[in-house]
């Protein structure tokens, strides 16, 4: 079976995915839900993707003439049909466009705007342009050490870690509020960028720029969501970055996780949160991507930490960044939020090639606010009504004050546990794979010593995670499973375990070979994977029958091999996988997980 394509400059991902919720987010507190204000100052928005024309491709200037007469046409005849007004904002790095709906929208509202772009046959995508809010707890009370670390039962054991690594030359970027010159983490931060387009949120007074500096979040009672109390200054983006790289044995103060790595602070949530659109350009610049209108980055993160989300499932926009860090080797750590509830539809914790984090509490068990469900990865400490995480913060109500000390619950301070850990493996092998970096973390984890259904694999324990890189150095893609033969051939029809990878994948270009996975009922979600290697494979995947070509559930067609296709909410019975070598391929590796 051969394959023509005329080109693979872009990649192409389809799928099974659940429907997109339209929300914009509110403050994430225990016992709280998720709504849209339609007193909310802010207008609503929506991304739209137009087709590549395939005639037009070989004519740049042709193409993009086009493209602006369509997506003009378009936009006039729907502000005419619906009398809305509808503006370009800009353009993402993935070539779709930012629409700004002037009047704010009701989920219902937004979503039958979004299903008339949708409807027009020269979009290849549209949806909403999501409020993504920091997931953070507010805390209730103080204690006098970083049980996080340290304790046998419930820390990650970093004493033993910090004897094999501490995170020398790794870059961290913490997407999130921003940065201050905190005495306790000075020395370990870089030169970031502000990634806040619109002004109602970035309270600096100003757009993108190269300034990262955290003015402070705080907003007046009823000014984010009406009814609600208003809010002092989070400064949730120090309280990260402190965990993950606050200096240490200085004589004072806290200890990071990878206290020899370097934080990139890159802002993208302010007053009443951050979109989405926003967050896709500035993963894509954190992983050293090129983003338009914005310097290149010259210190790219190899892991990238959000501690941070909104509702609704994971969106193309950013499925699409966080595909384009994977294929740069970085690796992006998110949050799986406070709500208590699935994860599922918690995006992005619910994306595609993310480690996914739950919290426990000091018991070892899960935080009684933390999100729980098939995606989650693994779990870290993030504290609990009586317990916190301890890190830098500042002392001022609205703007920055002094420095000072804070312990904070929240699967946005159980992230930056994982993310720093990640940092320690980067340290030890620097061309370590973001899969090989999931996989690590996730099969050295250590149980739980309280119950925590649906927390994924168990407890970081970051001494685990670079013994067992030392060990095999990473080989496997950090999976303990091996091909049915054993002996790095791999044969058609081959049945995947859970969790467990098929390696040493070879193909001859043009060639496919075949696979199947028994999927359970009530699934949450099934991910196939491919990566490491050399040459360029893709991946197609069908329920109860052979893929083809042009018959598949999803594929993914990267350049390269890494590849990913997520089906949310799959079928009980049988999937059917076919690798196809778009070029000779070896030394590749499948997994699939559920």
């Amino acid at each position: 079976m051969t394959m023509e394509r005329t080109f693979k400059k872009v990649r192409q991902v389809s799928g099974i995915t659940a429907a997109i919720a339209a929300c914009s987010v509110q403050a994430v507190e225990l016992g709280t839900s998720s709504y849209v204000n339609v007193n909310d100052p802010t207008p609503s928005r929506i991304i739209v993707k137009y087709k590549e024309s395939q005639g037009l491709l070989g004519d740049d200037a042709l193409f993009l003439s086009t493209q602006k007469t369509a997506q003009a046409s378009l936009l006039s005849r729907l502000s005419e049909e619906t009398g809305e007004t509808l503006s370009v904002l800009r353009k993402l790095h993935t070539g779709a466009r930012v629409i700004e709906v002037e009047q704010p929208k009701t989920p219902t509202e937004l979503k039958a705007l979004v299903d008339r772009f949708k409807s027009d046959s020269q979009v290849e995508y549209a949806e909403p342009d999501v409020r993504y809010q920091a997931f953070m707890v507010p805390n209730d009370s103080r204690y006098s050490d970083q049980w996080s670390l340290f304790d046998s039962n419930t820390g990650i054991d970093m004493p033993n870690a910090w004897e094999v690594s501490t995170g020398e030359n790794v870059v961290v970027a913490v997407l999130d509020t921003g940065y201050l010159p905190h005495v306790d983490l000075v020395n370990n931060l870089l030169s970031g960028y502000d990634f806040i387009a619109d002004t109602n949120v970035s309270v600096d007074g100003d757009g993108r720029d190269a300034d990262a500096i955290d003015p402070g979040d705080w907003a007046s009672a009823g000014y984010c969501n009406s009814g609600d109390n208003g809010n002092n200054s989070t400064w949730h983006g120090i309280h990260v970055a402190g965990t993950i790289a606050a200096q240490t044995n200085n004589g004072f103060g806290v200890a990071g996780v990878a206290y020899d790595s370097k934080i990139l602070p890159v802002r993208v949530l302010g007053r009443c949160g951050g979109w989405m659109s926003d967050f896709s350009d500035a993963v894509i610049w954190a992983a050293g991507g090129s983003v338009s209108g914005v310097p290149s980055n010259s210190t790219p993160a190899q892991v990238i930490n959000m501690s941070l989300g909104g509702n609704g499932s994971c969106g193309r926009t950013m499925q699409d960044a966080v595909d384009t860090a994977r294929s740069l080797g970085v690796t992006v750590v998110v949050a799986a939020g406070n709500d208590n509830v699935d994860a599922v539809n918690t995006q992005p914790a619910n994306c595609s090639g993310v480690i996914t984090v739950a919290a426990t509490n000091d018991q070892g068990g899960r935080a009684s606010y933390s999100n729980y469900g098939n995606n989650i990865d693994l779990a870290a400490p993030g504290g609990d009504r009586s317990y916190g995480v301890l890190s830098t913060l500042n002392s001022g109500q609205e703007g920055a004050v002094d420095d000072s000390y804070a312990y904070y619950q929240g699967t946005s301070m159980a992230t930056p546990h994982v993310a720093g850990v990640a940092a320690l493996l980067y340290a030890v092998k620097p061309d370590i794979t973001p899969t090989e970096v999931e996989n690590i973390l996730v099969s050295s984890a250590k149980s739980f010593s309280a119950t925590c259904n649906q927390c994924g694999s168990g407890i970081l324990d970051a001494n685990a995670a670079l013994m067992a890189l030392q060990n095999d150095g990473g080989s496997n893609d950090g999976s303990t499973g091996s091909d049915d033969n054993n002996n790095g051939d791999t044969v058609s029809g081959s049945q995947l375990q859970n969790g467990v990878a098929i390696a040493n994948i070879q193909l001859t270009e043009g060639e496919n070979s075949y696979y199947t996975i028994d999927v359970p009922a009530n699934t949450g979600s099934l991910r196939l994977r491919t990566s490491g290697g050399q040459g360029d494979v893709d991946l197609y995947v069908k329920y109860n029958a052979e893929p083809t070509f042009r018959g598949s559930d999803c594929y993914s067609a990267y350049d390269g091999n890494d590849e990913t296709c997520t089906i949310t909410n799959p079928n009980a019975g049988t999937y059917h996988i076919m690798l196809y070598g778009y070029r000779a391929s070896s030394g590749v590796s499948l997994t699939a997980t559920y």
